[in-house]
């Protein structure tokens, strides 16, 4: 991606960075492409990211930060 790109948004939400950044850059006219990657499968244990349990944590957070953005941090 482009400086320009990063300048001209402000993302607030670390956590919802991905569909922040995607809702911000689509709204300003931004344009996206898809770029396919190949990733090698894990030789050694398992991912300690993604639990069923953290679901409700992490969907709150998004919720309170799409409010947030929709009411309070308007461009």
């Amino acid at each position: 991606m482009n400086k320009d790109l990063i300048d001209n948004l402000q993302i607030l939400m670390p956590v919802g960075f991905f569909w922040e950044f995607n809702a911000r850059a689509k709204g300003k006219g931004y344009s996206f492409f898809k770029v396919d990657i190949n990733h090698k499968k894990r030789k050694y244990g398992n991912t300690k990211i993604f639990h069923f349990y953290k679901l409700p944590r992490v969907a709150f957070i998004n919720l309170v930060g799409l409010i947030k953005i929709k009411f309070f941090y308007r461009d």
